[in-house]
């Protein structure tokens, strides 16, 4: 099988995806399309894609330090990568280890995620944003000391080190280390660079999005 790097961290790099041979060799189609799941529009980078928020909560930073019943899904139906979130966590304590304690919140998610079956390419956590009211790009934190300190809480961390092979799935919790603390708006984005396929296929860029706490 062949591998690519986590396509968060190409950036604006375009990364070369080999069909799996399940698609039948048929290319790609368009980021511009919407999926059929889809009954929310996708935030446009380059394209859209598809999202749906079935019951994103009204919870705002009153609801700081509990969890938070959410159920908003995310789908990339060209990558085919599929994103459920169950659950917030809203201030949760900082490790004495990280930065930024002091001025920003710290803000767990709770996923479940399937990657893709039609490109070896796989699914990164690090695809994932955490957006404010703001409108700032809130990437994943992680490190030892709050994966530990996550645990000892009873949020375990999304398993192998937040990526999936191609057809796998997983669950667990991510955090984002969000500057805009006790932001009234939670969006959670899946973000997707510029992309083209070993049969000469390109697939824009596109970010898909549902609300978590409005």
């Amino acid at each position: 099988m062949r591998r690519i790097p986590s396509l968060a961290a190409l950036g604006a790099l375009t990364a070369t995806l080999t069909l799996t041979g399940c698609g039948g060799g048929s290319a790609p189609t368009p980021a511009s399309a919407t999926g059929a799941t889809g009954t929310a529009a996708a935030t446009p980078a380059s394209a859209t894609g598809s999202s749906s928020a079935a019951a994103a909560s009204s919870a705002g930073p009153a609801a700081s330090g509990g969890k938070i019943a959410v159920n908003g899904t995310l789908d990339d139906p060209v990558l085919g990568d599929h994103v459920v979130a169950q659950a917030v966590v809203r201030d949760f304590p900082f490790p004495a280890s990280m930065s930024g304690a002091s001025s920003g919140e710290l803000v767990l998610v709770q996923l479940s995620a399937t990657a893709g079956t039609k490109y070896y390419a796989g699914f990164q956590t690090t695809s994932l944003e955490l957006v404010t009211a703001d409108g700032t790009e809130n990437t994943v934190s992680d490190g030892d000391d709050l994966d530990k300190a996550m645990a000892a809480a009873g949020y375990t961390p999304f398993p192998g080190s937040g990526a999936l092979d191609t057809g796998k799935s997983g669950s667990g919790w991510v955090a984002f280390d969000d500057y805009q603390k006790d932001s009234p708006k939670l969006t959670l984005r899946l973000k997707r660079p510029a992309l083209s396929t070993s049969d000469g296929q390109n697939i824009p860029a596109a970010n898909f999005d549902v609300p978590l706490v409005k």
